[in-house]
């Protein structure tokens, strides 16, 4: 998606990518001023396609920005928000729980953004510039994770 048009409503797709010490990988993004939150910590993903559904463009991201093509990618959290003070319209985002191990990680190539490092919930939450509502999706998810009959259910089935 370009960043010269911006639409009244905006599909987006997040990843909650999660090594097996329970850490997550964060992008730090580019510090450029046209785009949203220069120079913050946030979760990879981006804008779905039109005719394209999350999954899929949760895979495209992927694919897009670190090279990686998980096997198995999982819906976990829906919300949507606009904040019209600032201008922004209504975001929906859909929050997929991707699983990686060392080897994977080996494989990924950076593709988008300035850095990426994995970060504790503790880490990321002592982070002057994180995206808020990734800071939130991380502790919330932090939360949960040892409690995996909560994930159980399929919040967007």
């Amino acid at each position: 998606m370009t960043d010269a048009v911006i639409p009244e409503e905006l599909q987006v797709v997040k990843a909650l990518i999660v090594d097996p010490g329970g850490r997550y990988l964060m992008q730090l993004r580019d510090d450029i001023p046209r785009i949203a939150y220069p120079g913050h910590w946030s979760l990879f993903g981006g804008a779905v396609e039109p005719g394209e559904s999350d999954e899929l463009g949760m895979r495209r991201e992927l694919e897009e920005e670190l090279r990686f093509r998980p096997l198995e990618i999982r819906p976990i959290i829906r919300f949507e928000y606009s904040i019209p003070q600032h201008g922004i319209r209504l975001r929906r985002v859909a929050v997929f729980e991707v699983f990686i191990d060392a080897n994977a990680f080996s494989d990924l190539e950076l593709r988008e953004g300035a850095d990426m490092a994995f970060l504790t919930v503790h880490e990321l939450s002592a982070k002057s510039h994180a995206v808020p509502w990734d800071l939130c999706m991380v502790q919330m998810h932090a939360r949960i994770l040892p409690f995996p009959h909560l994930l159980a259910i399929n919040p967007l089935g």
